[in-house]
Formats: C-alpha cells, sequence, structure tokens
C-alpha cells in the first residue's frame, strides 16, 4: 500500500468522522475526549473481500479491541463499519473517539507487513474523495426556505394534579418543526438532540428520515425566525457543555420550574410559540385572593382560597391544577378547558397556608381553639399580598402581647417537705409545666384572658425555663403541681442552681422559701476549748458552731462521713455538705481515729493552720492562743534557766534546740532533734535533762558504739550528774535497774533494753530519749516495741536521718513520741503513703505542716557560722566478752614477756619488741581476725564504724577510712562489698593512684575512700568528703592530721567531720590520753620530724601495759 495517497486518505478519514459524528449521541461524544490519546499504534490493512481496516486497542476499564472498516465497491467507498469490543451497543465512545484519533494521526504506510493487504491506488482514493462525496456524506440536504417551532402543551399529562417542587411528574411540552420547502411540506421534530446540534454548530445538518437533510450552513434567519432558534438554544443548551438526558427526550422535553419560568418570558415576545389542542395559549396576570367563612355546621372555620382578576375571581374548588414555582414564590393557574393560564407573582401561599395546612388541602379549615394561632402567626402574613375577606358575622379574636419578664414562684410546703414551682405573668398562672396552656404553637403560647381575648408568650421564653428546671428532676403530685419530693433535690435545687436561674429570670420566693437558711463552710465556726489538770492543758475540746447550733467534733464528722448532699437541721437550717465536706473533711482525716470527743493538744497547731489556710472562722481559749503564739513565732518560747558554765559552751544554735526541747516539754509534746551529724545533738539532750527540775530519772537508749559516749559527755558538761550504765553482764544490769532511782541518767542499748524489757514494767522516767532512732524505724521490730512499753512523762529522738527509705519510718518515730499523733498505720499508708508516692503535692503539704513543729533540722551549712571549720570528736566503745578474753589474756602475756626482754637487754635496745607488742594489742581492738585466723571473730569496733557509716551515707555523706593496718583495711572491705557500696582504695600495692582519686572525686556513687595512714596520708586531694574516720588511733596527731587535711584543705565547701573509734578500758584509750598530756611532745616531733613513739619512756610503756 505504499503507493497510496495519504492526503487522500486523511480526507476519507475527516469525511467519515463527520459522518460518524453525526450519528452519535452527543453524550457519548462529550466522554469521547477522555480517550484522545489511548491507543495503540494503527494496523491498517485491506482484506480480500473489499475492506480497508484500521485496528488499533484502547485502554478502558480493560483493554479493548477497536476498528473501522471503509466498506469498498468497485474501489469506491460505499459506507464504513465500526466496531469495539466493549459492552455498550451501538456507537461508543471509544469508537468516536478512534476515528478522532486516526484525523490526528500521520498514518505510516510502510510500516505495514500484512501479506493479506490488497492494494488501494492513488486514483481510486482521488475517484473516492472527487466524484462520489455526495453519496458519502450527503444525499440530496436540502436548504429550507423558512423555520417554524410550535410548543403544544400537552395538558392531560398532568390535568386535575396538583403540582409542587422542582421537577413536575408527567409533564411535557411536544415541538412541533416546520421546515417549509419549495413544495410547503412540513416535518415533525422526532431528534432534539440533533435539531440543537444543527442550531449549536453549522457544520451539522438535520436529518429526517433517512433520506430528507436540512442543512442550515448557508440559511439566514428572518426576525422571527432568529427568536425561536434563540429560544431552542436557550431552552436544550450546548449540546457540547450539558447532559440532555434528564429531562430532554428525542420528541419532547420534560418541564421543570426554570423551562416552565423561561417558557412564559418568551411567550411575552412569541404569543404565537405556545398552543393546547391547536389553540394558541394566553397567559394572563392574577392576584392571590383569601376568604375567611364559618362552616355550615358552626363546628370549623373555613379559609378559601382563590385568585382574581379585573374581571372576575375563581376560587380552588373550580381550579383543574395549579403549578407553583419555588423561584420567587409565583404560581399559574390552569382552569378547564380554557386557553388561558393564570399567573400569581410572589404569592405567600406555599410558604405559610400550604406548610401549615394538616390536611394537605388548597382549601383549609381549621378549629375555634386554632383561631387565634391562625390570625396572630399566619393571618399578618397573607394578608401583605393578598386580599382577605371576612365574612360579616366573623369576629377575629384580640391578642395582648406578653412584655415584661416571667415570674418563677417558689413555695416550700414544710409539712410535706415538697418545693413547689409556679410560673406566672404580673396578670395571669399560666403554666404548671406538664399542664398544657390554653393554645400552643412552636413559637407562642395563648393564654384566655376574658373572652376572644388572648395572652400571648414566647414559648422559647418558656422553653429555657422549662429546660432549666427539668434538668433538676421536677416531680408532679397528686394535684398536679410540679414540685421536688425529694430533699436532697429541693436542696439541690435551691442552692445550686436557683443562684443561676436569679442571673435570668425574676423569682419569688415565699416566707417559708426564705426561712430555709443554707449553711456554707464559711458560716461556721470553729471552736477550740481546752481541758486543763493542775492548771496544765492535757487535752483540746473542739466544737463547730453555726448560727446557735453547736456540734461536737464526732458529730460533725459523722454527719461529714454520711452519704448525703444536705442536712436539715431541727431549727429549718440546712448543712450544704457538698461543699462543707470538701472544706473540714480532708483536714479531721488525722484526728478521726481519736475515739472519744477529746483531742491530744499535740494536733492543735496542725489544726489551727488547716483551718486558716481554708479561711475558717476560729476562736480559741486564751491558753491556746498563748500556745498558737508561740509554736508561730509571734511570741517568746518559755525559756529553760541554764547556769553560767554551760551558757558558755552552748554555741547559738544549740541553745535553740535546749529552749526547743524545753517548750516541747512544758506543753506535754515529744520531738525530733534531726540535727546533721556533728552538730551536738547529745549535748542539748544533756543540757534538757541537766536544766529541768525532775524527781525520776531519764532513760537514754543508744547503740552499743556511743553508751559510753554519753556518759564521757555527761560527766564532761556535767560532772555533777550521775550515770548509770545498763551494761554488762545480767547482774551488773539488774544491779543498776533495782536502784535506778539513785541515777540522774540511765544509758542503756536497743538490745539490751530488749532483754531487760520486763524489768522496766513498774518503772516510770522524766525523759526517755532513743539516740540513732533509726534503730526503731521499722515499727515491726522488737526494738521499736520495746521502746513503746516504757513508760515516761517526755519522750524525744535524737536522729540525723528521720526518714531514709519510707513514711512508715516517720510513722513509726511518732509513734514513740506521741501515740495518736497519726492514725494507725494502715490509714497512714492511705492517706499520706500511698499519695505521696503518687506524687500529690497537697498531700506533701499536708504532712509537711503536720509535724513541722515537733522537727527540729539544723544542717551544717544553715548554722555554718556557728560551728568550727573542723569538728573532731572520739566515739568510745566497749568491747564483747570474746574480744576482752582475747585482748586480757595476750595483755598478760605481753606484760611477762616485755619484763623478761627488757631485763635482759634493756629498755632501749628493746624498744622493737615492746612496739610489736603494743601493735598487737591495738590489732585485737580492730578486729581479733588480725591476731588470730584459726576462728571468726566479731568486731565491735567495726559495729560501731559501720552505725557511722550507715547514718553518713544516709545523710548524703561522703566518707574517708584510714587505717595504719592493710589487712585491716581488707577485712573492711570485705564488708563493703557485702552491703554493696560503691568505694575506692589506696594502700602501699595501689599503683594507679590518681585513677582512684579521681573516681571519687567525680562519681556520685562513690561513697567511701579507703587508705592506708601511711599511703594516703598525705598528697591527696580528696575534698569530695566531708567525714574523716580514723579506725585505729596513731600515734602521731600530726600524721592524723595530715591525713584529715586530705579532706579539709582548699577547695572544701562543706564542714568536716573527724571521727575517732575507741575502744573503752584499752590502749587506745590510753594512747589518746598520753596524746592529751604530751601536747609539747608533738611540738617537738614537728619540729625534729621524731615520731612521738621513740620518745616514750619506760614509765610510758608501763602505763600503757598497765605494770605496776
Amino acid at each position: 500500500m505504499n503507493n497510496i495517497n495519504l492526503q487522500a486518505l486523511k480526507e476519507v478519514i475527516e469525511a467519515t468522522k463527520k459522518k460518524i459524528y453525526f450519528d452519535t449521541e452527543f453524550s457519548v461524544l462529550k466522554r469521547a475526549n477522555e480517550y484522545k490519546n489511548a491507543f495503540s499504534k494503527p494496523v491498517i490493512r485491506r482484506t480480500e473481500d473489499n475492506y480497508l481496516i484500521f485496528e488499533s486497542k484502547v485502554q478502558g476499564q480493560q483493554l479493548y479491541d477497536v476498528s473501522l472498516a471503509l466498506i469498498l465497491e468497485k474501489d469506491i467507498v460505499k459506507g464504513y463499519k465500526p466496531s469495539c469490543s466493549c459492552p455498550y451497543p451501538g456507537l461508543c465512545k471509544h469508537i468516536a473517539a478512534f476515528i478522532d484519533y486516526l484525523s490526528r494521526i500521520e498514518i505510516n504506510l510502510s510500516g505495514n507487513k500484512n501479506k493479506k493487504a490488497g492494494k488501494l491506488s492513488n486514483s481510486v482514493l482521488y475517484h473516492i474523495i472527487h466524484e462520489n462525496e455526495d453519496e458519502l456524506l450527503q444525499e440530496k440536504i436540502k436548504k429550507p426556505v423558512s423555520l417554524e417551532i410550535y410548543l403544544d402543551l400537552d395538558r392531560n399529562s398532568f390535568k386535575n394534579n396538583i403540582i409542587h417542587g422542582h421537577y413536575f411528574s408527567n409533564f411535557y411540552i411536544n415541538f412541533k418543526l416546520s421546515f417549509k420547502e419549495f413544495n410547503d411540506k412540513s416535518y415533525v421534530v422526532s431528534k432534539l438532540r440533533q435539531l440543537a446540534s444543527a442550531l449549536f454548530h453549522h457544520d451539522f445538518v438535520y436529518e429526517i428520515g433517512k433520506s430528507i437533510r436540512f442543512s442550515l450552513d448557508d440559511h439566514e434567519f428572518s426576525e422571527e425566525e432568529s427568536e425561536t432558534v434563540d429560544f431552542i438554544k436557550n431552552i436544550l443548551g450546548d449540546p457540547d457543555q450539558i447532559s440532555y438526558s434528564s429531562y430532554i427526550y428525542d420528541k419532547n422535553i420534560k418541564v421543570n420550574n426554570y423551562l416552565f419560568e423561561k417558557l412564559y418570558f418568551l411567550n411575552q415576545k412569541n404569543p404565537k410559540l405556545f398552543y393546547a389542542k391547536n389553540i394558541p395559549v394566553v397567559f394572563e396576570e392574577a392576584e392571590i385572593l383569601y376568604q375567611i367563612q364559618k362552616s355550615q355546621n358552626k363546628k370549623e372555620i373555613l379559609l378559601l382560597t382563590g385568585f382574581k382578576t379585573p374581571e372576575k375571581y375563581f376560587f380552588f374548588d373550580k381550579i383543574d391544577f395549579f403549578i407553583q414555582l419555588g423561584i420567587r414564590d409565583d404560581f399559574w393557574i390552569f382552569i378547564s378547558d380554557s386557553p388561558v393560564i393564570y399567573h400569581v407573582k410572589n404569592a405567600l401561599f406555599y410558604q405559610t397556608l400550604y406548610k401549615t395546612n394538616r390536611k394537605n388541602e388548597l382549601n383549609a379549615s381549621f378549629s375555634y381553639e386554632e383561631l387565634p394561632v391562625f390570625f396572630y402567626e399566619i393571618y399578618p402574613k397573607l394578608s401583605k399580598d393578598a386580599q382577605i375577606d371576612l365574612a360579616s358575622d366573623f369576629i377575629p379574636p384580640l391578642f395582648e402581647d406578653f412584655q415584661d419578664q416571667i415570674i418563677i414562684k417558689l413555695d416550700w410546703l414544710k409539712e410535706e417537705k415538697k418545693l413547689v414551682i409556679e410560673l406566672y405573668t404580673d396578670k395571669k398562672f399560666i403554666n404548671q409545666f406538664d399542664q398544657n396552656p390554653d393554645i400552643e404553637t412552636p413559637r407562642h403560647q395563648f393564654y384566655l384572658l376574658e373572652k376572644n381575648k388572648y395572652l400571648v408568650v414566647n414559648t422559647a421564653s418558656l422553653n429555657q425555663i422549662y429546660e432549666k428546671i427539668s434538668e433538676y428532676g421536677v416531680f408532679k403530685d397528686n394535684a398536679g403541681l410540679p414540685c421536688f419530693e425529694i430533699e436532697e433535690k429541693v436542696f439541690e435545687f435551691l442552692f445550686n442552681y436557683l443562684p443561676v436561674l436569679k442571673d435570668s429570670f425574676e423569682v419569688e420566693e415565699s416566707e417559708s422559701v426564705k426561712s430555709l437558711n443554707l449553711i456554707e463552710p464559711e458560716d461556721i465556726q470553729v471552736n477550740f476549748n481546752d481541758e486543763s489538770v493542775e492548771g496544765k492543758i492535757n487535752f483540746l475540746e473542739i466544737n463547730f458552731e453555726f448560727n446557735g447550733i453547736k456540734l461536737k467534733y464526732k458529730d460533725f464528722l459523722k454527719i461529714l462521713k454520711s452519704k448525703q448532699e444536705f442536712k436539715i437541721m431541727e431549727n429549718g437550717q440546712v448543712l450544704n455538705l457538698s461543699r462543707i465536706r470538701k472544706t473540714y473533711q480532708p483536714l479531721l482525716e488525722d484526728i478521726e481515729h481519736f475515739k472519744e470527743n477529746k483531742i491530744p493538744l499535740n494536733q492543735y497547731y496542725f489544726l489551727y493552720r488547716q483551718f486558716l489556710n481554708q479561711n475558717i472562722q476560729i476562736k480559741e481559749s486564751e491558753p491556746l492562743q498563748k500556745i498558737k503564739k508561740m509554736m508561730d513565732g509571734s511570741a517568746p518560747l518559755p525559756t529553760l534557766s541554764l547556769n553560767n558554765e554551760i551558757e558558755n559552751v552552748l554555741r547559738d544554735y544549740q541553745h535553740k534546740g535546749v529552749q526547743w526541747l524545753y517548750f516541747l516539754k512544758e506543753m506535754g509534746f515529744g520531738g525530733i532533734l534531726a540535727d546533721d551529724m556533728g552538730l551536738g545533738k547529745t549535748l542539748q539532750a544533756l543540757t534538757l535533762i541537766a536544766g529541768c527540775k525532775k524527781d525520776l530519772p531519764s532513760l537514754i537508749v543508744c547503740p552499743t558504739s556511743l553508751v559510753y559516749n554519753w556518759e564521757k559527755e555527761s560527766f564532761k558538761f556535767f560532772p555533777d550528774t550521775k550515770v548509770g550504765i545498763i551494761y554488762g553482764t545480767k547482774n551488773e544490769r539488774n544491779f543498776v535497774l533495782e536502784d535506778y532511782l539513785e541515777y540522774d541518767i540511765l544509758v542503756t542499748t536497743y538490745g539490751i533494753l530488749k532483754r531487760d524489757i520486763e524489768k522496766y514494767q513498774n518503772k516510770t522516767f522524766e525523759f526517755v530519749f532513743l539516740d540513732e532512732a533509726q534503730q526503731i524505724k521499722n515499727f515491726k521490730t522488737q526494738n521499736a516495741e520495746s521502746v513503746k512499753q516504757i513508760t515516761s512523762r517526755y519522750r524525744f529522738v535524737l536522729s540525723g536521718t528521720p526518714i531514709e527509705n519510707s513514711l512508715s519510718e516517720l510513722w513509726s518515730l511518732f509513734d514513740f513520741i506521741m501515740p495518736g499523733f497519726f492514725p494507725d498505720q494502715s490509714r497512714f499508708k492511705a492517706v499520706y503513703e500511698t499519695p505521696l508516692k503518687n506524687k500529690d503535692t497537697h498531700v506533701l503539704e499536708k504532712l509537711k505542716s503536720k509535724v513541722k513543729p515537733f522537727i527540729l533540722r539544723r544542717m551544717k551549712k544553715e548554722v555554718l557560722q556557728d560551728i568550727p571549720d573542723k569538728v573532731e570528736e572520739n566515739i568510745y566503745f566497749e568491747l564483747n566478752e570474746t574480744e576482752k578474753k582475747l585482748y586480757l589474756s595476750f595483755l598478760e602475756t605481753s606484760k611477762n614477756t616485755l619484763l623478761s626482754v627488757v631485763q635482759e637487754k634493756g629498755f632501749e635496745r628493746s624498744r622493737i619488741e615492746i612496739l610489736a607488742l603494743l601493735t598487737r594489742l591495738r590489732q585485737i581492738c580492730c578486729h581479733p581476725n588480725l591476731v588470730d585466723q584459726k576462728q571468726k571473730y566479731t568486731s565491735s569496733k567495726m559495729e560501731t564504724l559501720f552505725e557511722i557509716v550507715d547514718e553518713a551515707i544516709a545523710g548524703g555523706h561522703k566518707i574517708l577510712i584510714f587505717s595504719q593496718f592493710v589487712t585491716m583495711l581488707q577485712i573492711i572491705e570485705q564488708e563493703i562489698n557485702h552491703r554493696r557500696i560503691d568505694y575506692s582504695m589506696i594502700h602501699g600495692g595501689t599503683k594507679d593512684r590518681m585513677k582512684e582519686v579521681d573516681d571519687f572525686q567525680n562519681l556520685t556513687e562513690k561513697k567511701i575512700f579507703l587508705l592506708s595512714l601511711k599511703a594516703g596520708g598525705t598528697g591527696l586531694n580528696l575534698t569530695a568528703a566531708d567525714i574523716v574516720i580514723h579506725y585505729d588511733p596513731w600515734w602521731n596527731p600530726a600524721a592524723e592530721n595530715q591525713a584529715t587535711d586530705r579532706a579539709y584543705r582548699i577547695g572544701q565547701e562543706n564542714k568536716v567531720n573527724v571521727y575517732r573509734l575507741i575502744s573503752k578500758g584499752t590502749i587506745e584509750e590510753k594512747i589518746i590520753a598520753l596524746q592529751n598530756q604530751k601536747k609539747d611532745l608533738i611540738e617537738k616531733v614537728l619540729a625534729s620530724g621524731e615520731s612521738p613513739i621513740q620518745k616514750l619512756s619506760w614509765d610510758d610503756f608501763k602505763n600503757l601495759l598497765e605494770i605496776d
């Protein structure tokens, strides 16, 4: 086919495209645009049965085969045959798009290799295009002389129907079209779509039947014809832009409001356009007309609807149908067998009468009861645009609009305990809620004032009240009155919701309602009264007073714990329990465990502060006012007179601590002195005991390591105080206990007290002090249970860490110093411990407020100016029985050996042997396993050490522990590992000393540094530590001072506490005594560099070894 003329082929395709477009539905053509370029490269072939075929594929919902076959007869194109594999019948969008596609592309015949294809010569194509054009595209296309169009309203399609809405059913207009030829024939329009296309696209023709076509290409329309064409264009629209499937058919159109309105206006220009049964249709203007009259039976009111013209009027019972247009509230009225259509403008009929007519009829009827509604709501609207005639015997009702506010009246029926609610205007009782008004509509309520006269109330105003009050649970009593029959609901309405109603409505309350006086939290006064015995306050009495009523604390709490929201009292007053409970119950939770109305005095200040914070009225007795002022600092505390000697010893903060303890004692309270380590808690306690006149001894309970420290401190500052140590054997302890009244102070340990508790049953003490009271923090231990069995007038606790792990520890301490101060442990956990775990800040503040008056805690930083730069303290303890036996046995052997050596070699030559013997004694004091590894020993000194360590770590301190003996450090190291404490260590064998130092200085988890005195005593900066412990005293105090200076040096931000552990009655105690006696010797050593041990005399050694 290479010899085919491509231009001639393109012209054949273009001519075929016009023919296919002419035969295709316009809606299909519009959708064909979506597939303009969706085709594969076409294949062109000529078959043996004389077809020229174009084939391709198109992607639709699936891949379809599409083709166009040109039918040839003797090389002349006689027709075309399109094909598509899609399910659409006839000419589909794919075929229309394909012929368009072929007309636009460059056709390449050289690449076609179809062997069956025949040849189509240039001469054939030329012949097809030029000599047979009429037969291909058109057959005798005629040009009309004139064009006439008639529209026939098919009235039978809607006779006797009332039609309203946007689209009408069964209402059509038929088109009759006249194309006048030379023979003057007319033709009926059967293809409106093609007519529309012919008018909009002049390159198309209009086809009638199979052989007649009219071409509008060159036709010039007359003025009248132009108006007709414009109308058709206007009514049918552009076929390329509008889908006609909704209301345009082949021979007629279905009329809607929009089209009917166009017909109306076009008819004004061309009166000959419309016909009905071959008679021209006439449009006339009319007005709506109403007539109101009574029905024949006088039971109903009739509203007749019609229309009028200047010449006549009709009512709807004579009208076949009407058409209402929603655009401008116009409608058209048709009369039977009349060519006239009456047009009524701007009628309100549809919006008013028809919508409210329950019978769905044009002529309405309603009862006499509905008469006010019609005349008040409908009549004014109808009368604006229409004439309304009233029958001569008809009298319309009168109205009075309610302008003032609706009044809500409340009455309290005391005997029946009901609250009745009524609504009034200034003229009439208008509503009892669920009773109906005389007449009601969604907008108004009508109340008959007198015959044929109504009060009109806006329904929205009433509904606003109804909705508000209905929320509160209104009930109807037997008389039909709305009321509240449950007291809870009555008071909830009166006290919670009525104030809200008063903001929007006028409310009148009867005297009985006014008598219901609501008591709010701020109306209640709390009275604190004291109960004194011999001039001393023992208990509080609390009552709650309001308007002459007094309730004891227990009675008041009982009411609060009820489930009621309101409580009516005997005098008619009402407690608003929901608010009172919210204010008071949390404040009273801590004292509800007291069984009687009497409450311990120690609860007073806490309760007073809690009530004061809530702005509650408080009235208190004069003695309680004095206590309150002293506790809040506005009045001076009672002063304990001290002798000048102890006054000069006490530092300022210690003096304040003593006076604080004395105040608590005078008030009958207990307390916790929780000063930081090294601030002198022992001295403050001893000063209080010594300063108070007493007829009973005081008891000190402390760890074993501190027993003799108390004795020494007492002797040091109060030498006249007689101290009894309840320690040692059972006989020794019993000896002291039997004569306990002969002592001023008795000192025992927690362990001994447990064993001797029965001996304390009939004994009473002035003070009981618990030192290192963490021993009783676990309230379940025997330590805690035993100390709480002791009888005393006053109880105090000394502890640098009153809380270490949980709040139950604090509860246990207070359970000792002031039993009942907190509720029982389980209740305490629920009220305080659990909420604080959940980070309840309110509970935290409450707890702090409660315990604050009874805990005095000063940290070193707070009293920095009152303490020395370095605080040194010797801690004394006693060896256990096994240690004593071992020590005394070795001491006797050492004496004999030393005497023999000195006698043999002389003193100066025996110094090495003497030093070795002294070292062995010192090692026994440190730990027996240093001298005897055959069996496992316990060490009193190491127990004392870890009591200090535990408290120091709990207080956030870092510790240096020095010892002369590396083996001793290793034993301590084992116990540290057992306790899982992180530490550093330096001794003579440590290689990377600086790493150990850096870790300790910079890592917070490093709590302890173990150092040998020789290896770690000089050259190191360990300012991260603020506690230094010298495990074993060294002969040279200067060496100890140098070791201490590892922490006490430039860069240290905290005060440093230095402790020496001294075993009582041993060589260690003598070494300390010797150091104190030989201060001048220390100066010599510092000057000469010699060790003090080298300067000791034989008398010194004999004293150390207790040799006579």
